[in-house]
């Protein structure tokens, strides 16, 4: 699971680094990371959608807390170098857990999407 997490990851990274395509990347790089990261883990043995819906969520959710880890860490060291007012550290924070949970859950539905197709 680590490795298709820190696949997933990898190609969140590309995505929003290459200049044109991170018009189009950064909302769907979290999807396209996770369809291609469980696919690293090779054919689920359970076909049943629960099964794979469960092996999804865990997998966003995997993701989703390493993206966090990342988000933390710029969160802190900009707010250690930028004096931020009471309201732009608010909005910063809440910048952390939107971008965390919209990473969560576009990787479930990728993890999910790639693991339906797999079956079928």
């Amino acid at each position: 699971m680590r490795k298709g997490v820190l696949l997933a990851l990898g190609i969140i990274l590309v995505l929003t680094l290459v200049p044109i395509v991170n018009v189009i990347g950064i909302p769907f790089g979290p999807f396209i990371g996770a369809y291609y990261g469980i696919s690293t883990l090779g054919v689920n043995p359970d076909p049943s959608i629960k099964a794979a819906a469960v092996r999804a969520a865990v997998f966003g959710s995997l993701l989703g807390l390493l993206m966090l880890l990342i988000l933390v860490a710029v969160a802190a060291s900009l707010m250690a170098t930028i004096d931020l007012s009471q309201r732009f550290t608010w909005l910063l924070w809440l910048t952390v857990a939107v971008f965390t949970m919209y990473t969560a859950t576009m990787a479930v539905l990728g993890a999910m999407y790639s693991q339906l197709r797999a079956a079928r």
